[in-house]
């Protein structure tokens, strides 16, 4: 298998980032291109555990977050150095609209 090395940097992308949003429980696309992620927050609002999925979106997804498992009222942080994502991101929680998310990165 080839490995393709990309930079962030060599690019000259620019800082992207959203208002934070409340994640549904069914997939929903954060970015829809190619996206170098620095930062992903996760504040779960709810009394109970919620679990919260990220994945870049290219032919075969890879998770950027697996399955992260949120406890009730926590607050979950995340620092990447310009993680990939070819396609863009996506992310779905097991209980819409209890979990604020954030995202920062480079398109």
């Amino acid at each position: 298998m080839a490995i393709t090395l990309k930079n962030a940097f060599q690019y000259h992308l620019r800082p992207q980032h959203f208002d934070p949003a409340l994640i549904p429980d069914s997939e929903e696309t954060v970015f829809d291109s190619d996206v170098f992620v620095e930062l992903v927050t996760l504040s779960n609002t709810h009394s109970s555990a919620v679990s919260v999925t990220i994945k870049d979106k290219q032919s075969t997804p890879r998770e950027l977050i697996p399955t992260a498992a949120l406890p009730a009222n926590s607050v979950f942080v995340a620092r990447f150095g310009g993680r990939y994502c070819p396609g863009g991101l996506t992310w779905q929680a097991s209980v819409a609209d209890k979990v604020v998310g954030y995202v920062r990165g480079r398109c």
